[in-house]
């Protein structure tokens, strides 16, 4: 390596090849001119130096894609990492730094998002570097340079009891009606439920297609209790042409807030009702290991968080149940 001084700046010649540097302090030149010689004798350093978060981001998803993973969970991380590669892409990744991350995450407010938008967006740029590291691209902890950001999410608690389930099917129109007792018989997701199929409903259970995951697919038993009001609503009323059961249902959200309206009660998701499910049973001394199966989860930590809603009441009475055994 041999520096020389043309006009302002220094140059450099490395492996036979004369580059300027672009500085016109030598010491900084010299910094330069050493990681390009770096650079000519690991061509493996020289690629990590080169790699951009925008790089790094492209390969992530392509991981993503070669997963057992949702298409909704896909186009998620596609769109969280979008807003990364917008603020961020161009930076490389031997120079990525605290500071960057916290001023992405100064811009992102600014723009208006949410904290819990924000938070899934770190949430990506963190596993975008840990899939940098894993290829040679990133030497360093992810922790060491993404800030703590608090999403301040906050878990629904909604759930319907019986009798107001009940006074908001009265005001539904027979399939649709169907289409929501089919849900909470089965504690199955949107999806799922419109994917279902007359030939799914057997004897003692009913097969689930349209699953999140190959993980989350099943059969989950009907319950006793489900018969009389929901299972024999189902077979009665379900509007769907042969093989499906149920006909389209674009509007549910729309559809379920008029007809709780009309039963003057509080509107409620598809997904409140998958916490129906797992509330009623759990309310029934069901133990949480099976009420996760029968909801599709790996573990009981979501129905801890999310899907099990439990009053002090309930508590007791579970207890007092056990006691007396």
């Amino acid at each position: 390596m041999r520096l020389y001084k043309r006009g302002a700046f220094w140059w450099a010649r490395v492996a036979g090849e004369r580059r300027s540097t672009k500085c016109t302090d030598k010491q900084a030149a010299t910094l330069v001119a050493q990681r390009w010689q770096r650079e000519a004798a690991d061509p493996a350093h020289a690629s990590a130096y080169q790699a951009t978060i925008a790089s790094a981001a492209e390969r992530f998803l392509e991981e993503l894609r070669s997963e057992d993973i949702s298409a909704g969970t896909l186009n998620m991380y596609a769109c969280k990492t979008g807003h990364v590669v917008r603020l961020l892409g161009d930076v490389r990744l031997a120079r990525f730094e605290y500071a960057d991350a916290k001023a992405f995450v100064a811009q992102r407010e600014a723009e208006g998002a949410h904290t819990h938008t924000v938070h899934r967006e770190l949430t990506a740029l963190r596993r975008i570097l840990k899939s940098a590291a894993r290829s040679g691209e990133f030497s360093r902890d992810p922790r060491a340079v993404l800030p703590k950001y608090s999403a301040g999410y906050v878990p629904r608690t909604r759930y319907l009891d019986c009798f107001e389930f009940a006074a908001v099917l009265d005001k539904l129109p027979p399939g649709r009606a169907a289409f929501l007792a089919f849900i909470v018989m089965t504690g199955c997701r949107l999806k799922e439920a419109k994917s279902a199929q007359r030939a799914d409903i057997g004897a003692t259970s009913i097969r689930l297609r349209g699953t999140k995951t190959a993980k989350a697919a099943r059969t989950v038993p009907i319950i006793s209790m489900f018969r009389p009001m929901l299972l024999a609503r189902v077979e009665r009323d379900a509007d769907g042409k042969a093989p499906d059961l149920f006909t389209p249902w674009t509007n549910v959200l729309r559809d379920v807030a008029k007809a709780c309206a009309k039963a003057g009660c509080e509107p409620f998701t598809p997904n409140d009702l998958r916490r129906t499910t797992g509330t009623w049973l759990l309310q029934l001394g069901v133990p949480i290991e099976v009420v996760a199966k029968i909801l599709g989860h790996a573990s009981t930590v979501m129905l801890y968080r999310v899907y099990g809603q439990l009053g002090a009441e309930d508590l007791g009475r579970l207890v007092e149940a056990r006691l007396a055994v």
